[in-house]
């Protein structure tokens, strides 16, 4: 089966390696209509070719990339297809750039996409570090 992207990039996949590690990319290839050379296409509009073939390659090696550009954009284009495994692996790496220029954003983020453990390090981040986050406002 093929997944066509954004200016017409293409991505072939498996139906077996789907149907065991990607359920929902398999019913979507499932449900769509087979193409001039046979195979099922389906096309995913408004999605970043780069991140999903990153997204196919960790279906397929459950290997994550550790120079991954865009972790938030990588991590909601996970859960969009149901991917869990890279959704886990992209809250771990979410995790594990806490910093204080990030953290109440990295907490937002968290609380926004039910991030759990992205949610609790962060705000023990902000706790731990509340004086150095603390803007001081302006004396009149």
């Amino acid at each position: 089966m093929v997944f066509f992207l954004d200016g017409d990039q293409e991505v072939g996949t498996h139906n077996l390696v789907l149907s065991t590690k990607a359920q929902f990319l398999y019913w979507l290839a499932k449900e769509a209509p087979a193409g001039r050379s046979g195979k099922k296409e389906v096309r995913l509009e408004g999605v970043d070719a780069t991140l999903f073939k990153i997204l196919i390659d960790f279906v397929y090696t459950k290997e994550v990339p550790t120079d991954i550009e865009h972790p938030k954009a990588m991590f909601c284009l996970a859960d969009r297809f149901e991917v869990f495994g890279m959704r886990v692996a992209m809250e771990i790496y979410l995790t594990n750039t806490l910093s204080k220029a990030n953290a109440i954003d990295l907490a937002v983020f968290g609380e926004a996409h039910s991030c759990a453990l992205l949610l609790e390090e962060a705000v023990n981040f902000i706790v731990t570090y509340a004086k150095e986050l603390k803007e001081v406002s302006p004396t009149a």
